[in-house]
This record gives structure tokens, sequence and C-alpha cells, in this order.
């Protein structure tokens, strides 16, 4: 009889354990107090979740909802062009962390990438999250706990599907004002994440910096306040995170596998507009024929976008004036996400484009099968070639704090926990894009050491812009710290 009441004590004991550690449902996700509002880099946000999930939460309870998934929930294919990418992570956080043994939900915005992340902190303004309260989302049915939340930009018949639990709008029409009805909520952010330093998204009213008033996104995006100096927003609070690194795509029609950073940087300025004046490394041209070269850009604000500006064209970096700001030569729209610019590369036979170089994997095969990657002067990107000095299409996302936002009794404790862990070695996001910082999160530098600090995926980089403030400044050359 004592055997069977010990059994049964274990039993339950196991039983209680396991209820602990079940995913919360979106109905928990979804009215949990402790909730969180972030939002900007989409190139950042692939590894944001796992990092959340390794960290803060008890193990297997993380639950991601995506609208802008490789799967729509409502037909199984690839997300039209335009939809927007709002974003939630759920769980259970685990003992010793913030909000110990409660659900805890983190929306992310990803839609509009980096000015989000910088001008909507600035300023103070409420955005369109996603608002599990009402989304109709749906298990994916290849990826372990997560959810595709449904659209109005992908209808396919899902049982239930409506104006009200789908994200009613699409990038292109509702990006620039907002103006995303159905399964959405306002909320300002606590925190913004960019891939390049606040300053680098500002006007050309007064200072010098990074980006030259070309990737000023509040032209575009007319809902995130007023316009601001270069000054003004690098003077808001903020700290570096991460590295991130960059590069290529192109259309398998087109022959090539490899491209120069000076025909990259004249296709972007617009000085070469036709590939049969595009050399190859071999002496040849890409085309023998006349071939309008088709450049699949990203939106203006992206730090995607920026970054390249800034890598190859100077922009703002040139003490006797900007350098030549990307040219968008008119034969295809800006994507709004980085799936639309493999969608665009994808459609176009005759095209290039930029992405992180995580999004590498996924090319070559459906839905991305006419999309290669590219080498640049011959080298393969990686984020180890960038942590030892070799890939130059490499800057440092920034964490950039709303200090206006009324915080509810828990966000302080949440964020001075979960930014030194972001910037962390051990704990920053295991993304094939991303490096750790030698200056950030108690890494310490690779100097006297044989090769790189590395954590799976990720390593402590030797080479950065940044001189050590964990402010950033593009304009700089990556240097060995």
């Amino acid at each position: 009889m004592r055997n069977l009441k010990i059994a049964a004590a274990v039993a339950t004991a196991l039983g209680a354990a396991s209820a602990q550690a079940a995913v919360p449902t979106q109905s928990q996700s979804a009215s949990t107090p402790f909730t969180f509002y972030m939002g900007g880099s989409s190139a950042a946000v692939s590894g944001f979740g796992s990092a959340v999930g390794a960290d803060l939460c008890v193990s297997g309870t993380l639950a991601s909802y995506v609208t802008n998934p490789s799967k729509e929930p409502s037909n199984g294919a690839v997300p039209n062009v335009g939809t927007p990418d709002f974003r939630a992570f759920s769980c259970t956080a685990a003992p010793g962390k913030p909000a110990a043994g409660n659900t805890i939900t983190i929306y992310y915005r990803a839609e509009g990438g980096s000015v989000v992340g910088a001008y909507a902190p600035l300023n103070n303004v409420m955005v369109e999250q996603l608002n599990l309260a009402t989304a109709l989302c749906l298990a994916d049915a290849t990826t372990a706990n997560q959810f595709d939340c449904a659209t109005s930009n992908n209808p396919g018949g899902v049982a239930g599907q409506n104006a009200t639990n789908s994200v009613v709008g699409n990038s292109p029409a509702n990006g620039p004002a907002d103006s995303y009805t159905g399964a959405v909520q306002k909320h300002i952010l606590e925190y913004g994440i960019s891939d390049v330093e606040p300053g680098a998204l500002g006007n050309t009213k007064g200072e010098h910096f990074a980006g030259g008033g070309n990737d000023d996104p509040v032209k575009v995006y007319t809902f995130l306040g007023a316009d601001a100096t270069p000054n003004a927003l690098q003077s808001m609070s903020h700290t570096l995170l991460f590295q991130q690194s960059f590069g290529f795509v192109a259309n398998t029609n087109l022959g090539i596998k490899d491209i120069s950073s000076a025909a990259v940087a004249n296709i972007l300025s617009g000085a070469l507009t036709d590939w049969s004046f595009v050399p190859t490394s071999s002496g040849t041209m890409v085309a023998s024929t006349p071939t309008p070269i088709v450049v699949c850009h990203r939106d203006l604000g992206s730090g995607t976008r920026t970054a390249a500006d800034i890598v190859f064209g100077t922009s703002g970096c040139n003490p006797y004036g900007n350098g030549l700001a990307l040219v968008d030569n008119g034969t295809v729209a800006d994507s709004f996400s980085t799936g639309d610019v493999l969608l665009c590369v994808q459609a176009n036979s005759n095209s290039i484009g930029y992405v992180s170089i995580d999004n590498f994997s996924k090319v070559g095969a459906s839905p991305f099968g006419s999309v290669t990657a590219l080498t640049l002067d011959g080298r393969t990107a990686s984020n180890l070639l960038t942590a030892t000095g070799g890939w130059q299409y490499a800057v440092e996302a920034s964490a950039n704090q709303n200090v206006n936002a009324t915080p509810v009794a828990t966000t302080p404790a949440f964020y001075t926990y979960l930014i030194p862990k972001l910037q962390a070695l051990a704990t920053a996001p295991q993304s094939a894009q991303v490096n750790a910082l030698p200056t950030a999160g108690g890494n310490t530098s690779n100097i006297g050491l044989a090769g790189v600090q590395t954590n799976g995926k990720i390593h402590v980089t030797s080479y950065l812009r940044d001189t050590g403030s964990l402010k950033g400044n593009s304009c700089n050359a990556l240097s060995a710290q």
C-alpha cells in the first residue's frame, strides 16, 4: 500500500510538472498581465524568438505566433507579396527569470522594419501590434508550437476567417499609414530594435551622420510622429545588441554565382543599369546582349537597405558631401519584407536583391528555386567570415528605449534582464547572420586567442564598426577590436 501511495504521489508530481511545462493557450497568452511590446528590425526577429525561448522560458513552452510565415494557414502556400509581419512570443517564465512561473507574452512588430524600431520609441507613438485576443491562429503543420495567423492578404477559405480575426491590409497599401484593421491592437513600443544605430535613420537637416538623410523613413511612414535629425535619434537611450551580416541574391537566369563590390556599388547607385556592362570574375560580361538590371530593393526605412546604402555608397560618410543614395529604378516596387525580396528575385529573371545571410538557406528550393546566393569578390558570406574580418556588409543592431513609456511594475526588470541576454554570446539569438560583440553583454575580446569564441551558430566578432561606446557609427570601417 505504501508503495502504491508513493507511486501515486510521484505520478501526481509528474503530472503537475507536465502541466506547468505546457505551451500556454492563445487565450492565456492574450490575457496575461505580463505582456511586453517591442518591434523593428525584421532581420533580427528571426533569432529573437529562439533566444527568448532558450533563456526566459521553461523548456518546451514557447509558442510563436506569426502573420508572415513560410506557409499561410488558409492555403498552405507562400504568403502573397505584401503580407504584413506581426508576431508574438509567449511562454511560461522559468524559475529565477522575470515573472517566473507566469505566462509572459512579447509582441514583436517586424512590420515596417528598423524605422519603427527607432522612431516609435523616440516619439512614443502608438503602433499596431498583433491582437491575440481576436486573431485566428492555427497550428503550423510542420513547425512545432508555431501558430500561423490569418491575414486578408492570403484568403483561402479557412472556416470562420473574417475581417475581425484576420489582420486586414497589406504592406504597400497600409504600411505607410499603419492603417491595418481586424486582429490588431494599438500600443506604444517599450523597446525598438534597428539594424543600424538610430542616427543613421535621421534627416539631412543640420548634422552630418551615416545615411546622410537618404534613409530618412518618415518621408514614407507618416504614422511615426515628427521627423528627427541624426543627433536627436542618436541621443535617444540606446545600446548596441549584436552584429548582423547581409549579402546578395540573384535570379538563376543570369547564370552568375559571384559579383564584385564595385559592381554592387554601381548597380545600387544607378550608375550600372544593364547586365551587359557588368563584368564577371572571368572578365566577360554577365549578359552578351542588352539586359536591363532589376534591383529588388527593400523599402525606405529598412535597416538592410540603410546598411547597403552606407557600406556600398558611403552615404553620409563623405566629409565633402553625401555619397550616392540607393536608386529605385522603378521597374519593380520596393519590398516591405525580406520574404518579398526573395519573391521579387524569384519572379524577375534579370534581378538582384539583398537580404540578411540567414536567408541564404532558403534559396535554391521551392518556393525560391530560381534564386541563388552570390559570393562577393569571390568570398562566401558567413558570420564567421565577418567575425574574422573577411566580410564587409555587416553592421551592428541597436536596442532603442522608449523613455517616455509608462511601464507596468514588471517592465523595467524585464528589459534590464533581457537586453544583456540578447548581447551575451551564451544567450544571443542563434541565427546565422548574428555575431556577439566583444564589448557588450559581458563578452570578452578574441585578442590573444587562436580563433574566435563560438557558441552554436554564432561567434564573438573580432571586427566591428563601433569603437567601444555601444552607440554605433556605421561610417566607421570594420576594425579589429
